[in-house]
């Protein structure tokens, strides 16, 4: 929000978006090749950044996709040669927020709150607010136990992190929460696979003819010819398995820039 420049938007070099099976443990790396002198302020920590990817066609329209939004963990700046420095943003998606925080001081008793409006709470101690998260309407129908005066139910203790709160909160409802590619937070069934899904990989697969899943990787390296996608997993047998899957679109037209 607010005014901003891109000073380094013709500088990036590779994007590497990680995604493995848990729903919270999506990563990204943004490498640049900069000019030395061109200034960086160490500033930019915690910011919100977010890696959009699509391709310009020749007539100059565009289709873009967000595929990651989180937070700059840490800059890591190198030296590529003498005169142009290297440098690596690390990327934690959004629910680092709540990772690194703890309950300090005082908190209510969430005993009595349906799930949702409980996880709220949790969310709101960091800064989010409902337009932040998209939750299960599981956690609408499942009410917290009050527990008695002198124990209440789940009441946050000094010191609990606040990610391992909302998470068990959210297995009141059998739910799991986790972040999406536009930085939602979301709560989800246990299990829950789309309606646009026309296969299932499984992290634990539950027939020998589907492989198990365990990380999607999206990458954009700008100095290769080709952008796509790589899915990892493994066979029955716990051997590697990788489907590669190519931008026929930007293959086929070679006008088009993907960026």
């Amino acid at each position: 929000s607010g005014d901003y420049t891109e000073p380094w938007a013709d500088c990036i070099s590779r994007i590497t978006v990680t995604k493995p099976y848990e729903l919270d443990g999506a990563h990204a790396t943004i490498d640049f090749r900069l000019p030395v002198t061109l200034a960086f302020d160490r500033g930019i920590r915690w910011r919100r950044v977010q890696v959009v990817a699509g391709q310009r066609n020749a007539d100059g329209t565009e289709s873009l996709t967000p595929i990651f939004t989180g937070l700059l963990r840490r800059p890591d700046p190198g030296q590529g040669d003498p005169f142009r420095a290297t440098l690596r943003l690390l990327l934690d998606n959004m629910t680092a927020r709540l990772k690194t925080s703890e309950w300090e001081g005082y908190a209510i008793p969430l005993g009595g709150m349906t799930v949702n409006a409980a996880m709220d709470y949790v969310i709101n101690s960091v800064g989010f607010t409902a337009l932040d998260r998209v939750w299960h309407s599981n956690g609408l129908i499942v009410t917290l136990p009050l527990g008695r005066a002198e124990d209440p139910c789940e009441w946050p203790r000094e010191g609990e992190n606040k990610w391992d709160t909302l998470q068990r909160l959210a297995n009141y409802a059998q739910c799991e929460v986790g972040c999406d590619d536009s930085g939602l937070l979301i709560s989800v069934p246990k299990g829950y696979v789309s309606p646009t899904v026309a296969f299932e990989w499984e992290a634990v697969p539950t027939a020998s003819g589907k492989a198990a899943i365990y990380e999607l990787e999206n990458s954009l390296d700008f100095g290769a010819s080709r952008t796509g996608v790589i899915l990892s997993g493994e066979d029955e047998w716990g051997q590697t398995l990788y489907s590669y899957v190519i931008d026929g679109i930007a293959e086929l037209d070679p006008s088009s820039q993907g960026f």
